[in-house]
């Protein structure tokens, strides 16, 4: 009789340290709960990533089990930090969850430039099955002013833009804008001191602005939001 409650006993244990599920990030979503991929940042900005994740078992996770997030560029670890699940989930369902804050400060002091991908994982203790889906990443614009002047004077705003760039100080400068392929798209003369450059037509993306002026040549990349 011993012996077989301490096999129950042992059962139960080893049920609870060794149980697994699987967690994976679906996708993050805005307010409205839509999937979104690209983010535009600016200094001081308190950014409260939400996460659509998911347990594809085979274990529930019981409420308060302890997550941790993970954000990162590349292979430098920006941020290490832990949340507890207020709700069970349960094997086979997803949740909407607010993840833990960051400042884009934290950006900036890590100088990664204006475009990154910056991603996020999610582990728990007990997530060995699939490690893989656990990493999710969004394509971040930083803009660090509202307009970006160059050694040479031109001024070039705003960045990112849907519909138009304004280029001050330009006259007489030979403007060409290019895809990230090296395909010119737009080239021109510009006989006005301020130049306004119509952008409505083109792909949203990445282009690179060249303003060619006194033998000085301003190269500036520009995110084009539809």
């Amino acid at each position: 009789m011993k012996k077989s409650l301490l096999l129950i006993f042992a059962t139960f244990l080893l049920s609870n340290v060794y149980s697994q599920s699987d967690l994976s990030i679906i996708n993050f979503v805005n307010s409205n709960h839509n999937p979104f991929s690209d983010i535009t940042l600016t200094p001081n900005d308190n950014v409260t990533p939400i996460v659509w994740i998911s347990n594809n078992g085979p274990d529930a996770l019981p409420a308060g089990t302890t997550l941790t997030f993970t954000y990162f560029v590349d292979e430098d670890t920006l941020l290490i930090t832990n949340s507890e699940l207020d709700e069970e989930l349960t094997s086979g369902s997803s949740i909407y969850l607010d993840a833990p804050s960051f400042s884009t400060n934290l950006l900036i002091e890590n100088s990664l430039g204006e475009y990154f991908d910056l991603c996020m994982s999610i582990s728990h203790v007990s997530d060995s099955i699939n490690t893989q889906n656990n990493v999710k990443c969004l394509s971040v614009t930083l803009e660090t002013s509202i307009s970006d002047i160059e050694n040479n004077g031109v001024s070039i705003y705003p960045n990112p833009t849907s519909d138009f760039i304004f280029i001050d100080q330009a006259a007489g400068a030979t403007i060409r804008l290019y895809d990230l392929n090296g395909k010119e798209m737009i080239s021109f003369e510009s006989k006005d001191t301020h130049c306004t450059l119509s952008t409505g037509n083109l792909a949203a993306g990445i282009y690179l602005l060249q303003v060619s002026q006194h033998n000085e040549v301003t190269n500036k990349k520009i995110s084009i939001l539809q």
